[in-house]
């Protein structure tokens, strides 16, 4: 399987939806129990609908319902949707050494970013 870009998807209107919602749910209202029900409940029957044989459409695809307080699109949240987007891949479809790697790259980033993030809100 090759890496995916964004123009590789004409995103459906229910994922940008969801991406919307995960994105307010998580940084904005902090709700746990939306968060909750679109992880266990909206990703999974998504995921079943629209990617059982494919992968969720790449980050930069979706990166416009995500728009940060700066007014752009929020590199945290979206590293992020990259681990739900790797998971469902190692889940459900065959994957190469390549999209390991950048699985684990995406980690690595979101841990350091989740890092300085947590020491900035301290400080």
């Amino acid at each position: 399987m090759s890496d995916p870009t964004a123009e590789d998807f004409l995103v459906n209107q229910q994922i940008k939806d969801f991406a919307f919602d995960l994105h307010d749910a998580t940084r904005r209202s902090h709700l746990a129990e939306d968060i909750k029900r679109l992880y266990t409940v909206e990703f999974k029957e998504l995921s079943e609908k629209y990617c059982d044989k494919q992968p969720w459409p790449v980050a930069e695809a979706i990166a416009s319902q995500c728009i940060g307080n700066d007014g752009a699109p929020d590199a945290y949240f979206l590293c992020v949707y990259r681990e739900l987007m790797f998971r469902h891949m190692f889940a459900k479809l065959k994957t190469t050494p390549r999209i390991g790697s950048r699985a684990w790259a995406n980690y690595a980033r979101s841990s350091t970013s989740c890092s300085r993030a947590t020491t900035r809100r301290r400080s």
